[in-house]
C-alpha cells in the first residue's frame, strides 16, 4: 500500500514537472510580448504610419490588435501636440513588444508612395532597434 502511495505521488509529481516544463516557454513568450521597448521616433515618422495604417485592410480577427496600434499611434500624436515638438523633432515613446509586433505587421501591408519610403524605413528601424536593445539588456 505504502508503495502504491509512493508510485503514484511520484507519477504526479513527473507528470506536474513535465506539464510545467512544457509551459515555461509560453509563459516567457507572454511576458516578452508585455515587455516595453522605447524607440526614438521622428514626429512626421509617426503621423506618416499612422496615415499608412488607417489605408490598410484588416480582417475580422485582427479588430482588437488593430485598434491597439491605431490608438498607440494617436496617443503619441496627442503627446507631440501638446509638448508642441516640431515635425522633426525626436521623440522617446514607450510601447510593449505586442504593441510593436502588431504594428510591423500591419504597417508592412501599407501602399504608398517613394517619397514615403525613407520615412516609413527610418520608423520601422527605430522600433527594430529598441527591440535589440532589450533583447540585449534581457540576455544580461
Amino acid at each position: 500500500m505504502k508503495a502504491k502511495i509512493t508510485l503514484i505521488l511520484s507519477l504526479v509529481l513527473a507528470i506536474s514537472t513535465i506539464t510545467k516544463s512544457q509551459q515555461q516557454p509560453i509563459l516567457n513568450q507572454q511576458q516578452l510580448l508585455q515587455q516595453v521597448i522605447k524607440p526614438n521616433f521622428v514626429v512626421e515618422d509617426v503621423v506618416i504610419a499612422l496615415q499608412i495604417l488607417n489605408n490598410i485592410e484588416i480582417t475580422g480577427n485582427e479588430i482588437d490588435a488593430f485598434l491597439n496600434v491605431k490608438r498607440t499611434l494617436q496617443s503619441i500624436i496627442k503627446r507631440v501636440q501638446d509638448s508642441s515638438l516640431q515635425t522633426t523633432d525626436q521623440i522617446r515613446v514607450e510601447i510593449t513588444v505586442q504593441t510593436a509586433q502588431d504594428m510591423l505587421t500591419f504597417l508592412q501591408r501599407g501602399k504608398f508612395s517613394g517619397q514615403v519610403a525613407e520615412k516609413y524605413k527610418r520608423f520601422i528601424d527605430a522600433i527594430v532597434e529598441s527591440a535589440k536593445v532589450l533583447s540585449q539588456t534581457t540576455k544580461k
